[in-house]
């Protein structure tokens, strides 16, 4: 609701990043691609669908 209802007033030193009171000696860097995040989730979901599958295999094991 906020981001629907605040006033926008944009200004450089908003965007800009604060460094306690430091001005910045460079640029930020990128942001990590996209890939790396598909990815993590990627193993993520395979990770946990080995905790769940790890143990039903060994309680069924001796099928």
């Amino acid at each position: 609701a906020s981001r629907l209802l605040a006033p926008r007033r944009p200004h450089d030193r908003k965007a800009a990043p604060y460094e306690c009171g430091i001005i910045p000696g460079r640029e930020t860097p990128e942001r990590f691609p996209v890939r790396f995040f598909l990815v993590a989730m990627i193993f993520i979901v395979f990770d946990i669908e080995i905790v769940f599958l790890y143990p039903w295999a060994v309680a069924h094991g001796g099928l």
